[in-house]
């Protein structure tokens, strides 16, 4: 899968850019990243940043589950927050 970005806006004078990406390592497993950003046009400051990454296992023809790891940060307040993804 090539990486992809997408863009989109509001009537609120917000965006929101996103990209992401999944590397295949081997037929079964495969390394997940994406970043998100969204931005407030009005006042000119980023409202959130998002960045994930982590690895996924292949458990059937369509699913997958995967230990994922997030940073978040929200004007001053940031956490890192672990997921577990289905």
């Amino acid at each position: 899968m090539r990486p992809v970005a997408s863009f989109a806006t509001s009537q609120e004078s917000r965006a929101w850019l996103g990209l992401f990406g999944k590397k295949p390592l081997s037929e079964t497993q495969s390394f997940w990243h994406e970043a998100q950003f969204r931005y407030d046009l009005g006042r000119s400051t980023m409202q959130q940043l998002l960045a994930r990454a982590g690895f996924l296992q292949t458990i059937g023809s369509s699913h997958e589950v995967g230990w994922i790891l997030g940073y978040i940060q929200s004007g001053i307040i940031q956490e890192f927050r672990p997921t577990l993804q289905y």
